[in-house]
């Protein structure tokens, strides 16, 4: 059986909402790894490319949001910050799904407690900005 797609709030504000996308995502692989100046550029290209997919192409299925996000990844994002990075598109691209479905309350399979603990202390901070 297939599960139902997992449709996406519509985006009040796409300029706040790519600076949480950006700064959860950077600040994940900060922790996961070490800080590079790579992460923020990875960071703002999938926040770019996300805010793409929601508001330009109009989409809202989470599923056809991620199944974009890394091949436009493999081509917009510089290669070398993936180069330099520990991590690659798709990898990138699963894990802001997983923060998507936190911040919408769902469950997430596989999400470990050092993820929920970085998603929830990104919103902490997000919301007192």
């Amino acid at each position: 059986q297939v599960p139902a797609p997992v449709c996406m709030p519509p985006i009040e504000d796409p300029s706040q909402e790519q600076t949480w996308v950006a700064g959860v995502m950077r600040q994940w692989m900060d922790e996961e790894w070490q800080p590079m100046e790579c992460h923020g550029v990875i960071a703002d290209e999938l926040a770019r490319v996300y805010i793409e997919q929601r508001v330009d192409c109009g989409h809202d299925d989470l599923s056809e949001v991620m199944y974009a996000l890394g091949p436009a990844l493999m081509v917009e994002c510089p290669q070398d910050a993936f180069y330099d990075s520990f991590t690659d598109p798709f990898e990138v691209a699963n894990k802001l799904s997983e923060y998507l479905m936190l911040r919408m309350g769902r469950e997430v399979c596989c999400v470990s407690d050092e993820d929920i603990a970085n998603f929830e202390r990104y919103s902490k901070e997000a919301l007192q900005d």
